[in-house]
């Protein structure tokens, strides 16, 4: 597909470069997510399907800077705090602002990268030395240039990039709040800061559908700063008449293997339109739990992308993808953690890319290899005993209000049932607390508080002082606790994650920063609304405030640093083959497989 028209003079500059910085053949992707059981356990592969004609995503910001020239805290210090936690409050700011710096990071090494494979002269195949010396070397040190030749192979690779990023088309399928959209904004973002384009003048891909059966995620996916054209609320609309009428017996005599599977295997059990939410009619997308994974499967095989991205569970069996899809998609995967690139939060997942045997080329590197090069040291607990996870507890003054008095109304807490409600009455009665007597705050947070809760909470403090913990977990069966560096991983039924270093619970947007998602925009992106959380009052305004809904999201999300490296990998490490790339062999191959599907 064509890129969006361009206008301004800073697009214009770099569409001037494209002749030296031409991309390769168009590579597409589909991206997918796992849907979440109430367990907080993968349920199926089916997921965010991203369908690139060139490249991955991209969006990110560069850090403010001072008339000094060092670099500034996103944000002040509360004002009227002590010294004490107001430099634990600039502190905070500060580390998150680094931590959401990931895309330009990433970026600077993905640009040392190609320099080393041109100088090598390798073919972007990269070897295990120059993967750990990519990895070991700084990012402001990869960001500078040594002479002219190395400023023009740095702009050929940014262009190039950019290029790719540009002519992108997305889809999603179970991607809850669409991760992928806002990874893929932020990637984009870090490029065009590194071209010197404005916001305004940075191309985005097309997001041309998405699934999602969760009505609280379908809202966030219509008010999404890139919000799909389409979106679909069931994936079982998607089966055929013939089938769908067919499947509870198909089901009840168990004939899938038998019945089902060939009809997937042949891409004939699924078809191309079902009742959009967007539009209020049935729209074509361009392209029970295993039900839901078979029908996915039967759209992927239809749809025949020539990249699919999933994420699961790192347990996943990826033979049933082998299974359904191997025929068509060679299999590769790697298992990736966002504490391992510097963010302290653990969430192990394993990434799966399937490359469509006749659309694409070899992949230039392994997987995992390549996602190696961005690796950081994790986060180390500081000298006087602050966890690392501390930069997450970040959240306004009025956020926190907002589920201070949540928790005070629930039937059981403490608050409710002694004095009925929350002790501060307005927002202007809690800020004034908050500046000048946060133990007040601390306490009825404690009192917010359900009986149950307050007794997993003394259970916990003696099993593991100063740490985070699931109160919705009895810690003598199940210890659901933090460690002094890492933050545990996020469920979507995880209810109060109370740490007894602050005094509080973690906040639901507190709770989507530990998975990378950018939601104030004022502190994190330089004004630029990256996610549907992020986005202005007027737009969200029929969007209630929901926090179970809020935290389940973001349990139930993709982190946005991984999913950002498995598409720029995607994008750049695999290129799309049409059938002037192909040997006549290979072309009626291809012909006669895609005459068989469709």
């Amino acid at each position: 597909m064509q890129s969006p028209t361009s206008t301004g003079a800073p697009r214009r500059r770099v569409r001037q470069k494209r002749a030296l910085a031409a991309s390769p053949t168009a590579a597409a992707v589909t991206v997918t997510s796992a849907p979440v059981t109430s367990e907080g356990h993968g349920a199926s592969p089916g997921g965010a399907a991203v369908d690139l004609d060139t490249a991955a995503a991209v969006t990110v910001t560069s850090e403010p800077v001072t008339s000094e020239g060092h670099g500034a805290s996103p944000g002040g210090a509360a004002v009227g705090l002590d010294r004490h936690e107001e430099n634990r409050a600039v502190a905070r700011e500060r580390g998150l602002w680094n931590l959401f710096q990931w895309p330009r990071r990433v970026i600077r090494k993905y640009i040392q990268y190609v320099k080393e494979c041109k100088e090598a002269g390798d073919n972007f195949r990269l070897t295990r030395q120059a993967a750990d010396r990519i990895r070991s070397t700084q990012p402001d040190d990869v960001a500078g240039s040594t002479g002219p030749q190395s400023q023009s192979v740095d702009d050929d690779a940014l262009l190039g990039l950019h290029n790719r990023l540009a002519a992108t088309t997305i889809s999603t399928a179970f991607s809850g709040i669409d991760t992928p959209a806002t990874a893929f904004l932020m990637l984009q973002h870090a490029v065009g800061c590194e071209l010197g384009l404005s916001p305004e003048d940075i191309e985005k891909p097309r997001n041309y559908f998405a699934i999602e059966w969760y009505g609280n995620s379908q809202q966030e996916l219509l008010v999404h700063p890139h919000a799909a054209e389409h979106v679909f609320a069931d994936i079982s609309d998607f089966w055929n008449t013939a089938v769908s009428e067919k499947l509870d017996g198909i089901l009840t005599e168990n004939l899938v293997d038998q019945v089902l599977l060939p009809l997937i295997q042949k891409g004939k059990a699924t078809r191309t339109t079902a009742y959009c939410l967007k539009h209020g009619c049935e729209c074509e997308e361009d392209g029970k739990t295993y039900m839901f994974f078979l029908c996915w499967s039967s759209m992927r095989l239809r749809l025949q992308e020539p990249m699919i991205l999933q994420e699961n569970v790192s347990s996943f069996p990826t033979r049933l993808l082998q299974q359904v899809l191997g025929a068509v998609y060679f299999v590769q995967e790697c298992i990736l953690n966002p504490c391992h690139f510097g963010f302290p939060v653990v969430r192990e997942r394993k990434w799966v890319l399937l490359r469509h045997r006749y659309k694409t080329g070899a992949f230039s590197s392994p997987m995992n290899l390549f996602t190696s090069m961005f690796a950081q040291a994790k986060q180390e607990c500081t000298r006087t005993g602050i966890p690392a996870w501390d930069v997450y507890f970040a959240g306004k003054p009025e956020d926190m209000y907002q589920e201070l008095l949540w928790a005070c109304s629930r039937p059981e807490s403490k608050a409710k049932t002694t004095s009925g409600c929350c002790k501060f009455q307005s927002l202007a009665e809690f800020l004034q607390a908050y500046h000048t007597d946060f133990e007040s705050v601390k306490d009825e947070f404690f009192r917010s508080l359900t009986d149950a809760e307050t007794r997993f909470l003394v259970d916990y403090r003696v099993l593991a002082p100063g740490m985070a913990y699931s109160l919705n977990q009895n810690p003598e069966s199940f210890a659901n606790k933090s460690s002094p560096e890492q933050l545990q991983t996020l469920i979507r039924n995880g209810g109060i994650l109370w740490s007894d270093f602050h005094g509080r619970f973690l906040l639901a947007k507190e709770a989507l920063m530990a998975q990378g998602m950018p939601v104030y925009a004022d502190m994190l992106t330089q004004g630029v609304s990256m996610c549907s959380f992020s986005q202005p009052e007027n737009i969200r305004e029929h969007i209630p405030f929901a926090r179970s809904s809020h935290v389940g999201q973001a349990g139930n999300g993709m982190h946005s640093m991984t999913a950002g490296l498995c598409l720029l990998y995607a994008v750049t490490q695999v290129t799309q083959r049409g059938p002037e790339g192909m040997s006549p062999v290979m072309a009626d191959l291809a012909h006669s497989l895609m005459s068989e599907f469709l």
